[in-house]
């Protein structure tokens, strides 16, 4: 993951923390992800259906036109893209070349406004419903890998958790992937001088561990955390904080 990418990245969830109301929360939200290259997108926590998805989505964004259309049509039952949000196990990307002639008019309508590709990102849930974000681009060249969902994702996240703190969702504190993801005590402390940028060689002489150790430390840390790379890490622990864990 590049530089630029966290760096994009640590200050949306930055601005995310910092939002007061529902208000500077969207616009928070909205800029984070238009910093990924997408300029509209629906946010859903724990719906039922995919009506459900379209008409009380948590947070939303994107041409009024297009919505208005869409109302219109009735096109939420046979839009494929927030059906498959609603099952979705895994991110995927889609675009207006839709082939399911049932959802012609669909893909008919994000071509007429512009509207060239996308990513769902489904999100955890915790009432039984479905989580998930939509995310869209007017832009061709917006790139979209396996690092953009990840870190969608993550904005999406801070954003749930930053509007059940602001009394916006009824939904309970989003998992905390630090909490979550049972590190030891020793590894937490690692990572905390990591986030801070120390080497394997210096946190080994300042935890007084071998470089070896810390290295195996290291690998475990990124396995549990579900990254690629110490920088992420780092990210999840400059932005979520510090858990403290026996063990």
């Amino acid at each position: 993951m590049s530089e630029e990418i966290l760096r994009s990245l640590s200050q949306a969830v930055a601005g995310i923390y910092a939002a007061t109301s529902k208000e500077s929360l969207a616009k928070s939200l909205a800029l984070g992800i238009e910093s990924f290259g997408f300029n509209s997108f629906v946010l859903n926590v724990d719906v039922q259906d995919t009506f459900e998805a379209y008409t009380e989505p948590l947070f939303s964004a994107g041409p009024e036109m297009f919505r208005l259309e869409y109302d219109s049509h009735k096109l939420h039952e046979l839009d494929t893209v927030h059906n498959g949000g609603t099952s979705a196990e895994k991110p995927f990307v889609w675009s207006h070349a839709v082939d399911d002639t049932s959802a012609s008019k669909v893909g008919e309508m994000s071509y007429e406004k512009t509207i060239v590709k996308g990513l769902v990102v489904p999100l955890p849930s915790l009432k039984g419903g479905s989580s998930f974000i939509n995310v869209a681009t007017t832009f061709s060249d917006t790139g979209i890998s396996e690092h953009t969902a990840h870190c969608i994702s993550i904005i999406a996240c801070t954003a749930i958790t930053k509007a059940s703190e602001l009394g916006i969702t009824t939904a309970s504190k989003f998992p905390n992937p630090l909490a979550d993801a049972g590190l030891s005590a020793r590894q937490n402390q690692i990572l905390q001088w990591a986030a801070k940028g120390k080497s394997n060689t210096d946190i080994a002489t300042i935890t007084g561990l071998s470089k070896r150790a810390v290295e195996w430390h290291m690998r475990e840390i990124l396995r549990k955390l579900n990254v690629a790379s110490r920088s992420q890490a780092a990210v999840l622990f400059n932005e979520l904080g510090q858990v403290d864990n026996a063990g």
